[in-house]
């Protein structure tokens, strides 16, 4: 698929799983959903078993130093996505970074961020792109209260969702994201950008409304997006 591309130069793959040390390390492969992949067997089981593979591991300071610091970079490799953010610091970061929000110690993530020079927040949902403000956050999660009681309504409603969140949600002009892919990125986000104080409490109430549905089936998925 990306043949020319690498021939090109344009795009490089490293064959290595990110962790604090080189070497070698056991690695997880879900064998219910392959993005669940992970270091951690907890992640990779979830909902069923794993298979255990070996494979190449560089600590991700590392890789920066051979390829230099992008203008964005995008975190989300189910598990050590911390060792990612700890690599960076004050004089040492993209203009623009994402990492997938950790329902339960996001906020660690949202500060960290902050500590390192981040002052400037988005929320997205990638579920459908849906940007996430304190505007809206108490309407989204009574929609989520009421995906979690269910019923026909509701059902018709999460299939016409389904049916149009990419027409609604993640064009780029022409371009349609696929599913499961990050959608747009850095300053081509949709919306304001708040304080991480600010979003420090949608992730809060994120938080709280998933251990209140646990369970429920009415998971999602949400990204944090953040410049200087």
């Amino acid at each position: 698929r990306f043949a020319s591309d690498i021939a090109a130069g344009r795009l490089t793959i490293l064959n290595v799983g990110v962790t604090d040390v080189a070497g070698e390390a056991d690695f997880f492969l879900s064998t219910k959903n392959d993005v669940w992949g992970s270091f951690d067997s907890g992640i990779a089981g979830r909902g069923g078993g794993f298979e255990t593979v070996r494979v190449p591991c560089r600590p991700f300071a590392e890789i920066l130093g051979e390829f230099g610091m992008p203008r964005y970079l995008k975190i989300d490799i189910e598990g050590n996505d911390r060792l990612c953010l700890h690599a960076l610091g004050p004089d040492r970061r993209p203009a623009y970074i994402s990492i997938e929000m950790c329902h339960e110690a996001g906020d660690g993530d949202i500060r960290r961020l902050r500590e390192i020079g981040y002052g400037r927040f988005k929320c997205v949902r990638q579920n459908d792109f849906q940007l996430i403000t304190p505007g809206n956050l108490d309407a989204q999660i009574a929609r989520r209260r009421a995906k979690a009681r269910g019923g026909f309504v509701v059902g018709a409603a999460r299939m016409w969702r389904r049916a149009t969140r990419f027409t609604r949600h993640s064009r780029d002009g022409a371009w349609v994201f696929p599913s499961g892919s990050s959608g747009r990125l850095g300053p081509d986000l949709p919306g304001e950008w708040i304080s991480a104080e600010a979003t420090l409490g949608i992730w809060k109430r994120l938080r709280d409304i998933d251990a209140e549905l646990v369970n429920r089936r009415a998971g999602e998925w949400f990204d944090i997006h953040a410049t200087a």
